[in-house]
């Protein structure tokens, strides 16, 4: 059940990287998916596709993602050689592919592409085997007419070669030459379906005839499938045994821990649905994860599954820079999560070990003591330093606040620390350093039934003088408008301020940097190139949005995460971060 971090988090990088920058109205179809087979491993769908990429070529993140050069960073990034090679392939071929008129109108359309087995390398020639074998292409293009003879006469005049016609059942099939091989199309009301294997589209047609089961017969898609906004602009389905074999295929052993991150997410999950659609100012993203049931049919950890409503948000800003929330399982994640890391596996068991003898307290004991849920803020520290930490304060509801006062005194004793303690507005805290940086000082307080921990005395003295005020997130005309259910009962949740963010980000980016050609300057050439090519450009992208607000719960045996973004209305001069 750990997995479900891993998720919540790679998600963030799936919206950033992937599927955010396509935004437009249309009316969603079920008729693509009819003829898609239950054996399908992926599925992508979307509203015009020309126009979509028009829109991305203009967005920030497509042009700075356009200024990255893959074959110059891919090796740092940990792909292959051929990865970046395929990038610059495909651009090639796309601009044949649009510069043809005639596929250019069906792009136009909905496109969907059905894929039934992965290809075994990522060289141009298992490519086009697996592109003439194991893919299969759906359009709905905008005009209603018999596309069989259309696309016959008008490859047949370009081509001059040798086309026919066969019939099966009620559909007349006919096969086009090209310069991939032959390709096999029909169109079937309204809808015109192709495949370079003609077994292929006759299965195809069989599925939409209903004499095979189709993917939305499936449990781990039909379900997701059914949470979905019927003028959803984009729709994606892969199987998570799947993506272990894309990530293999696509990467180095440069970045094992990537590989080692999913390798036992298909023990939990079979497969992750996305889509989104939006308005003028908002868009909305939901990604569903379909756990496999003899998992979550277990009654063990159930429980700590649940979703469950949050009570620190009356504790947060009127308009923080972060908000992250979430059940107190999570806390003994991150504790698992950390233990399989080498590098922290001694210092955490000292911990504990230290913690047991000192206050008789085993850290099995702690969500126990600490209750069911965490609330954390991040605020940057208003310093004009070069780089400065930011401050952060934990809001943890306790569920016995008797016994979490005096493990802290034990602790403070026990290491003899210099504390000092005050009061504020019935606040009881404790604070080390009477000189602090940037207004860092760490900090243990205590109010009614929660626990404040954190490492600035003027967050702690902002958040209590807006929860005096009323003054909270959940009060916040701009929240309502990206809310996607914050109130709710939910497993995790998240709020960004991202235009400050990013700025955040930047200097951190160049911190590290100038940290690294300092300590070690062995590394700092690739890191230089990655922050400088990637990390830089990617976050200049994300300003095309102002806001995140994000929510993650449990749905039975589906983990879904709804996602909605304010979409930046008056646009800044755009600049390539990589030139400053």
């Amino acid at each position: 059940m750990n997995m479900n971090r891993f998720v919540f988090y790679g998600f963030l990088v799936l919206l950033v990287i992937y599927l955010l920058v396509f935004r437009f109205d249309g009316e969603a179809e079920k008729d693509l998916v009819r003829f898609v087979a239950d054996d399908a491993v992926f599925y992508v769908e979307q509203n015009d596709c020309l126009a979509a990429s028009d829109a991305f070529k203009r967005s920030l993140l497509g042009q700075q993602l356009a200024a990255i050069d893959l074959q110059r960073v891919g090796p740092s990034l940990g792909l292959t050689e051929n990865a970046g090679k395929l990038v610059e392939a495909l651009g090639e071929e796309l601009k044949t592919v649009v510069a043809e008129p005639l596929l250019g109108q069906l792009l136009r359309g909905r496109l969907g592409i059905a894929l039934f087995r992965l290809p075994s390398d990522v060289d141009r020639r298992s490519l086009v085997t697996w592109l003439k074998r194991d893919v299969l292409f759906i359009v709905k293009p905008r005009e209603n007419i018999d596309w069989n003879d259309v696309l016959v006469e008008r490859f047949a005049k370009k081509r001059q070669g040798r086309r026919t016609t066969c019939q099966y059942g009620n559909y007349r099939i006919a096969r086009l030459p090209t310069r991939y091989g032959v390709i096999t199309l029909a169109s079937i009301d309204g809808l015109v379906v192709a495949s370079y294997d003609e077994r292929q589209l006759k299965k195809a047609i069989d599925t939409y005839d209903g004499e095979i089961a189709g993917l939305p017969d499936r449990a781990d898609f039909g379900k997701a499938f059914a949470l979905y906004d019927t003028k959803r602009e984009h729709l994606c389905y892969l199987s998570l045994s799947s993506l272990q074999k894309m990530v293999h295929l696509f990467s180095s052993s440069g970045i094992p821990y990537l590989e080692k991150m999913i390798e036992k997410l298909p023990a939990v999950y079979s497969a992750f649905t996305y889509g989104h659609w939006s308005t003028k100012k908002t868009m909305q993203s939901r990604l569903v994860l379909s756990g496999r049931p003899q998992v979550f049919d277990k009654k063990e950890g159930l429980q700590s599954l649940s979703p469950i409503q949050s009570r620190v948000l009356d504790f947060s800003l009127y308009d923080p820079l972060l908000l992250y929330w979430t059940t107190g399982s999570e806390l003994q994640t991150i504790l698992s999560r950390l233990l399989l890391v080498e590098e922290f596996q001694t210092l955490l068991y000292a911990y504990q070990d230290r913690l047991q003898k000192i206050a008789g307290v085993a850290p099995s004991d702690l969500p126990l003591l600490f209750g069911d849920q965490v609330g954390i803020f991040i605020e940057p520290s208003g310093s004009s330093n070069f780089f400065h930490i930011p401050r952060c304060l934990a809001v943890i509801p306790l569920a016995s606040s008797e016994q979490a006062e005096t493990l802290a005194k034990d602790l403070v004793e026990a290491f003899a620390a210099p504390v000092f303690e005050e009061i504020y507005e019935a606040v009881i805290y404790s604070y080390w350093l009477e000189s602090p940086q940037d207004g860092i000082q760490p900090l243990c307080g205590f109010w009614q039934n929660y626990l404040f921990i954190g490492n600035s005395v003027s967050l702690l003295r902002e958040i209590v003088d807006d929860y005096n005020a009323r003054n909270s997130l959940v009060k916040n005309p701009q929240i309502r408008k990206i809310d996607p259910g914050i109130k709710e009962k939910n497993n995790r949740l998240l709020y960004l301020n991202v235009e400050r963010t990013s700025e955040l980000l930047v200097r951190l980016f160049y911190f590290i940097d100038t940290l690294l050609k300092l300590e070690r300057p062995e590394k700092a050439e690739k890191s230089h190139l990655i922050i400088r090519e990637v990390l830089l450009p990617l976050t200049a992208g994300i300003q095309d949005y102002e806001r995140l607000c994000l929510r993650s719960y449990r749905q039975s045996e589906l983990v879904i995460i709804d996602a909605r973004f304010a979409l930046r209305q008056i646009k800044k001069k755009r600049t390539n971060a990589k030139n400053h």
